[in-house]
């Protein structure tokens, strides 16, 4: 009995002991295989990322009918933190596949990549493998855009290590497509508090400081993840990122007062301005300063003169109102330093644009990788005298090289913001052209002085799409989207540019128009005749609005087509009794068929004249100094028929002008295409091949058409086409119209012809 009590005894013993062992090997596993706290913070977050390898590659399905770009974010992965000073250089391929996993085409882009070391200046990155923490490079990020990914089902992405150092790399990729969402406000509200917060720490402005532009920008679309195909663990291995927000954003500690970067900076040197695109009240906050402001109104289109607007004080201090004011330009300007800060009626703030330009200077050149063929855009800032040169390169071969000389103008209103926010001044950005020959795929961009310099790019056959209206057009077609002409291109040496803080940021105003010289006044305008092409034609009695300068010309003689409205029976008296010409006429508009009739002064009787005088038609004479309204005969243009227009001279410009009788509903699509020589080498300006635009109709344009059967008539802006010197022979333009209209078409000539033909001069 003893003997079984001490086995009992010792087997329970021997039980617990067992017992402590196993809970002591479980709990050392569960604190070894915790995660490190050491970089958490509050701003922290996470992400899912995927190891991307050189000899297996990972594959993302995704929808080709609602992403508009794929974003490839990548992280090179470093052993030790001290490792590397210089930057670390990795590939990646990338294959587009159909939905049968046929391979449509590869590219690869390549990435300089930098460790983000831990402090208060950069963003802190680290990833966990195996319980271990490793040191992450700062993201590198390329984008996919939907002209790729046409017929794409899939993308397959493969790594090219380039140095032996480099432990690996981890990628995410996000597909760009649209939410269905329609009260902007709303769709932000939806989203989560985490969410609204990491989208407002992308921008410098802060919390609950976003516009309404931004919160729809942001709404609009979302970036999905997307999910390598395959078995986790298997087909693919999954790691965590952590990483803090905001990103990219440094702090500076200023040693004097801080100036607000969003406020528009105006002194003695430095004007600003911004555009309006309806009529509504603006108001106005004054910082830190009560200078006087000079508020000025501009008509783009300079239909209107000028106008000094006067600022209105409300009950919040240093807050000022401007009631009614209409689309337009507007200038700020004062004598000392003021800031201001401009909000429209739904709150909204008026912002700047940015633009950012490489230092050149004799120790760094710009690089950069371009497509053969293909237009570029130079735009360099500097000192008068500063000589920039542009080589062309087919690969390490110099093909061609350019030299030009800058003029140094300080710009009156684009100016740099220093890192203590002190807004510097700056000269003004000097544009040059250049057609690239296929056989060019790399340009430098050199100086012996400082200069800045950026390039944009693009394709001579790609569309420029835009709307047109009257005064200045804010986007408004749902089905029309625009298209701007050039795309910044990103230096080959980029890295090195921003690692040496030799980019900077120029904020851009923009000067209002200026008068026309002499020469420019002096133009004329020829009709042309396209009956030829276009047998079916009408008349149009069209009142357009002069520009406000127009009195400074020298005015002509009113040709015998050209009316004035007459407001009483006593101007046609005078106009009989006066009639000089040989062609004087009364035209009748009536709103009842025969909606119009037209006759000579001289076959009036009494009679019809006490008629006309008892009627309530609206009556027209070529009598008098002021007559507005001019006769202009328009040709039938079918939609999708292409009208070709051949020339043997270059003229200064050709505008289009266009018509519609019924469906005013719709507004017109306008496609044009020039076909010509163009000059090769260097230019000071450019001409753009195909263009598109939806003109929108015209309010401010009266017409009437001189034709029995139709009631009425809209006019819709015109278009004016600049022929610019880069055009050396022009053989021809093509005009082709989305809707039926009516069509005139003017050609702008420095000198008038010798003889003058019928209806020839017309105004714009």
């Amino acid at each position: 009995m003893y003997l079984i009590k001490r086995l009992l005894k010792l087997l329970i013993s021997l039980s617990i002991l067992l017992l402590l062992a196993w809970l002591g090997v479980r709990g050392y596993f569960w604190i070894t295989s915790a995660e490190p706290v050491a970089l958490r913070s509050d701003d922290e977050t996470r992400s899912t990322v995927h190891w991307l390898q050189a000899d297996k590659a990972l594959t993302f399905n995704f929808s080709a009918d609602r992403t508009y770009s794929i974003r490839v974010l990548s992280n090179a992965i470093f052993s030790e933190q001290n490792q590397f000073e210089e930057p670390v250089h990795y590939g990646i391929e990338y294959t587009l596949l159909d939905s049968k996993a046929n391979p449509l085409s590869t590219h690869v882009y390549h990435h300089a990549s930098k460790l983000a070391l831990d402090n208060e200046e950069k963003q802190v990155k680290q990833i966990i493998e195996n319980r271990d923490t490793l040191a992450v490079s700062s993201g590198q990020s390329f984008f996919i855009s939907n002209e790729q990914l046409t017929n794409a089902s899939s993308i397959s992405l493969r790594l090219i290590p380039e140095e032996v150092h480099l432990r690996g790399v981890v990628i995410r990729l996000h597909a760009k497509t649209p939410v269905s969402l329609n009260d902007i406000n709303r769709a932000w509200l939806r989203q989560s508090t985490d969410w609204r917060e990491r989208m407002t720490n992308y921008h410098t402005i802060g919390n609950n400081a976003l516009s309404n532009q931004e919160i729809l920008n942001a709404v609009t679309f979302e970036w999905q993840k997307l999910a390598p195909q395959g078995i986790p663990g298997i087909d693919f291995t999954s790691d965590t990122l952590y990483e803090t927000l905001p990103y990219y954003v440094l702090s500076y500690d200023f040693s004097a007062q801080q100036l607000n970067l969003d406020s528009f900076y105006t002194d003695s040197q430095l004007n600003a301005s911004f555009r309006n695109y309806q009529t509504q009240n603006l108001y106005v906050q004054k910082e830190q300063s009560n200078a006087p402001l000079f508020i000025t109104w501009f008509d783009i289109k300079q239909l209107k003169a000028p106008l000094l607007l006067n600022l209105e004080a409300t009950a919040d201090k240093n807050t000022f109102i401007i009631p009614d004011v209409e689309p337009g330009l507007i200038m700020i300007q004062s004598e000392a330093p003021v800031l201001t800060r401009w909000f429209a009626a739904d709150d909204s703030q008026f912002s700047a644009l940015h633009s950012y330009f490489y230092n050149v200077d004799p120790n760094f050149n710009a690089e950069y990788e371009v497509a053969g063929g293909s237009d570029i855009n130079f735009e360099f800032r500097g000192s008068k005298g500063t000589p920039v040169d542009i080589s062309l390169y087919n690969n390490d071969v110099e093909i061609e090289q350019y030299r030009v000389f800058l003029q140094g103008e300080t710009s009156r209103f684009d100016r740099i913001i220093d890192e203590t926010t002190v807004r510097q001044p700056i000269f003004e950005s000097e544009p040059f052209f250049v057609r690239l020959p296929n056989a060019v795929n790399r340009i430098k961009i050199s100086s012996n002085k400082e200069v800045l310099a950026k390039i944009q790019a693009r394709q001579a056959s790609f569309h420029y799409q835009n709307e047109v209206c009257e005064q200045i057009c804010q986007p408004e077609l749902d089905d029309f989207i625009a298209i701007g002409a050039w795309f910044s291109q990103k230096a080959l040496n980029d890295f090195t540019f921003t690692e040496q803080k030799r980019i900077t940021n120029v904020r851009l105003f923009e000067a209002p128009p200026e008068l026309p010289d002499e020469e420019e006044r002096k133009t004329v305008y020829l009709s042309r005749d396209l009956t030829d092409v276009l047998p079916l034609s009408n008349t149009f009695l069209v009142k357009s609005p002069d520009k406000y300068f127009a009195n400074l010309l020298e005015q002509s003689d009113p040709t015998e087509h050209q009316f004035s409205q007459v407001h009483a029976i006593e101007q046609v008296l005078e106009a009989k009794a006066n009639n000089q010409l040989r062609d004087k006429r009364i035209i009748e508009i009536t709103k009842n068929k025969p909606f119009y009739t037209e006759q000579p002064l001289t076959n009036l009787t009494q009679s019809e004249l006490i008629s006309l005088q008892n009627s309530s038609s609206t009556l027209f004479t070529n009598h008098g100094v002021n007559r507005p309204w001019q006769k202009q005969r328009s040709y039938f243009l079918e939609a999708g028929h292409p009208l070709t227009l051949s020339y043997k001279n270059i003229p200064e410009s050709v505008v289009i002008k266009a018509f519609k009788t019924k469906r005013f509903d719709e507004y017109v699509v306008l496609n044009t295409h020039i076909d010509g020589q163009f000059n090769g080498g260097l230019s000071s300006e450019y001409t753009i091949k195909n263009k598109r635009f939806a003109l929108l109709q015209a309010k401010l344009t009266d017409s009437l058409a001189l034709h029995p059967a139709i009631k009425q008539v809209r006019t819709y802006n015109s278009v004016s086409l600049a022929l610019n010197s880069d055009l050396k022979v022009l053989r021809s333009i093509t005009l082709n119209a989305e809707q039926d209209i009516w069509i005139s078409v003017l050609d702008e000539y420095t000198e008038a012809p010798s003889e003058a033909l019928w209806r020839q001069y017309e105004n714009d």
